[in-house]
This record gives structure tokens, C-alpha cells and sequence, in this order.
């Protein structure tokens, strides 16, 4: 049998539903079955996650493999990215639903000039409604993410892949991206490729854990590549302003006209200073 063009690459964990569903909307991909495949890394799991997708009889190729513990999203798509038979490879995550037309669209773009791609992101909110989140005509790597991406997987692997000292959730793709940036391969927009997120945007919804983790990851990232420090919102000038906007005084306002981003903006503050050490402690 001739290997896959592309392989999605998906990590779950605790998501057994989801991913029961993601498979449902691959399955109705107008391309045919045998152009790609799905690899799947159950990152932990306590729901049986692996067992139903053993056990799932999908018109596609899927492997499937587990770890016993969560050991990060990076060390998970990374294994993916290694057992994965395509040439070219496309990111995922296991809430993203792909229309379907999406993996055509992907396709076609790559045959005729292979790159790194990016299509848009319908967040579809817990309480109704939704934010859509469409790439500009212009991308530089601080828009990368995994969720809708393709990219040849010799690119991948050029780049080092995902960061696997970054353990925890954040900008874990936007090093990636950095690095294809870096060795001449920009992100470019790919308009009719998108997906439905099955929840909200984490910086609209005010996720402050995610928040925080993510301001941590970035003071940590800026160590080594002081570079991105700028983009990452985790320079000192821009932590001296934040401090000032995101304050009791000042943010108090704010908050009242977009709650969701200072409550984020303030988790990533605190998880930055966090990190930097300089957050004092009573």
C-alpha cells in the first residue's frame, strides 16, 4: 500500500468524546481515505480514549498510540511527527473539527507551492455564538499555531520540531514557527481552509490559567531567544507598562469594557513575573 500524502497529527488527553468527534469529521473529508492518515498520542489518559480508538472503524489509516503519563503536548507531537508516513503533515488539535473541505484545501496549496500554511479558526463559544479568527494577508511567526497548519515534514524536522523543555501549555508552536521563520520558511494565510473550535478563544473567555502558563513559557522562551521577547509581550519595558495598564487603577477600567482580555492579560503578566522572579510573595 503507497504511504499518505499528509498525516494529521493529533495529542488528546482526557478527551475521549472529542476525539470520537474529530474522527467523524475526518471521515467526511471530500478527499479520498487513502491520501492521508490520522496519528494519534492519548497523553495520559483516564476515559479509555485509546481503547475506543482501537476499537473505531474509521475509512481512513489511524495509529494510535498512548503514554502512560501526560508527558506535554510537544513530546506528544513530536512522536507523532516520527511515526507519521506522510510527506507532508498537518497539526491539529483534538477540539478542532476540520470542515470538509479543509484537507483539499490544504492539498491543493502544497502541490502547487509547498510551504508552511495556516487557515482560520471559528471559535464556537460555551454560551452561544461564535469569534472567528482569520489569517491577515501577512503572518510572521508569533500567528503560528497547531490547530490548522500543514507544512512539509522535512520543514518540520528542519526546524527541530516542537520544544520539549516546554512542558506545559503556550507558545510552544510560536517557537516552532520562529524557527521555520529563521531558516527562510514564513507562515502564509490559506483562505477556505477552516476549522470549528469546540469552545471559546482562551484570551476572549479570560483563561487565566492557560494565561499564566503561557506568560511563564514566554519569560522562559525570551531567556534563550531574547529576540522574541518583544513579541512575547514579556520585554521589561513592556512588563513595566503592563504593570501600569493592567493595575487596580487603570485596569479597573479597562475591565469594564473587554472583562475576558485584561483578566486574561493579567494571568500572562503574573505568570511571566512569576518566572522572571520578580513577583513578590506574601
Amino acid at each position: 500500500m503507497s504511504p499518505p500524502l499528509i498525516s494529521v497529527i493529533t495529542v488528546t488527553r482526557n478527551r475521549r468524546l472529542l476525539m470520537m468527534r474529530k474522527l467523524e469529521s475526518l471521515a467526511r473529508q471530500t478527499v479520498a481515505s487513502g491520501l492521508f492518515e490520522v496519528v494519534v498520542c492519548v497523553n495520559g489518559d483516564g476515559q479509555g480514549t485509546l481503547q475506543a480508538l482501537e476499537a473505531a472503524d474509521p475509512p481512513f489509516n489511524l495509529l494510535a498510540f498512548a503514554f502512560a503519563e501526560n508527558r506535554g503536548a510537544s513530546v506528544g507531537r513530536n512522536a507523532c511527527v516520527r511515526r507519521a508516513r506522510g510527506h507532508l503533515l498537518y497539526l491539529s488539535d483534538d477540539d478542532c473539527m476540520l470542515r470538509p473541505e479543509t484537507l483539499a484545501c490544504h492539498l491543493e496549496v502544497q502541490r502547487e507551492a509547498p510551504g508552511v500554511y495556516q487557515g482560520g479558526v471559528r471559535f464556537h463559544q460555551e454560551g452561544g455564538g461564535w469569534e472567528d479568527l482569520l489569517p491577515g494577508r501577512r503572518l510572521r511567526y508569533w500567528n503560528f499555531h497547531g490547530v490548522n497548519t500543514s507544512l512539509p515534514g522535512d520543514l518540520f524536522r528542519v526546524a527541530g520540531g516542537f520544544p520539549e523543555w516546554l512542558s506545559t501549555y503556550g507558545h510552544e508552536d510560536v517557537l516552532l514557527g520562529f524557527h521555520l521563520e529563521r531558516a527562510g520558511h514564513r507562515l502564509r494565510p490559506l483562505r477556505g481552509a477552516e476549522i470549528d473550535h469546540v469552545g471559546s478563544n482562551p484570551v476572549s473567555a479570560g483563561d487565566r490559567n492557560k494565561a499564566r502558563s503561557a506568560g511563564s513559557n514566554a519569560a522562559k522562551i525570551a531567556v534563550r531567544f531574547p529576540e522574541m521577547a518583544f513579541q512575547l509581550g514579556v520585554h521589561p519595558w513592556l512588563l513595566a507598562i503592563k504593570k501600569l495598564l493592567l493595575g487596580p487603577l487603570v485596569g479597573g477600567v479597562l475591565a469594564h469594557i473587554d472583562p475576558g482580555r485584561v483578566a486574561y492579560e493579567r494571568a500572562y503578566l503574573t505568570g511571566a513575573l512569576e518566572q522572571r522572579g520578580e513577583l513578590n510573595h506574601d
